[in-house]
């Protein structure tokens, strides 16, 4: 090989080097980065209320399916749903899920629990299980998809 080639093969080498360094991080995404990203989202809940929460961790094309009624569309539209609900702690605990091979998509589910501030024996917690989707988007897991349904309470 002469010179001139070894060092049109090093200026190519390091401008491969280069470009890699600048590209976007597209590591696929592990379960336990989706199971971390759900715990944060219930932790912001807990700490700064649903309509925080779900404002932060919301896609801007996520579409919510409450029991009982029709669907919501729009992350906004969802968090802003919750202003409806002062005082409403809403917590929840992610039991399993999953994430596609490419690492962009996934689901979470688990139990919840809602209560008020002003809570007693005619309006006791709400108990239930969720189920999300998610999408990756640049890099950070968003809902896509928010869905629940509430325990059976005894009468």
């Amino acid at each position: 090989m002469s010179r001139r080639s070894l060092i049109g093969y090093l200026v190519v080498l390091v401008i491969a080097l280069v470009a890699i360094g600048f590209m976007k991080d597209e590591t696929p995404a592990t379960l336990d980065d989706l199971l971390d990203a759900d715990r944060a989202f219930a932790a912001l809940s807990r700490e700064q209320g649903p309509a925080a929460a779900f404002a932060a961790y919301l896609a801007d094309a996520a579409i919510q399916l409450p029991e009982g009624g029709a669907p919501v569309r729009g992350g906004a539209t969802i968090a802003a749903g919750f202003d409806d609900a002062p005082g409403l702690v809403l917590d929840w605990t992610p039991r399993e899920g999953g994430v596609s091979a490419a690492g962009d998509l996934g689901w979470t589910w688990g139990r919840y629990t809602a209560t008020w501030p002003e809570e007693d024996e005619a309006s006791p917690a709400s108990t239930g299980k969720y189920l999300n989707v998610w999408i990756r988007e640049e890099g950070e897991w968003r809902v896509l998809v928010d869905m629940g349904n509430s325990d059976v309470l005894e009468e």
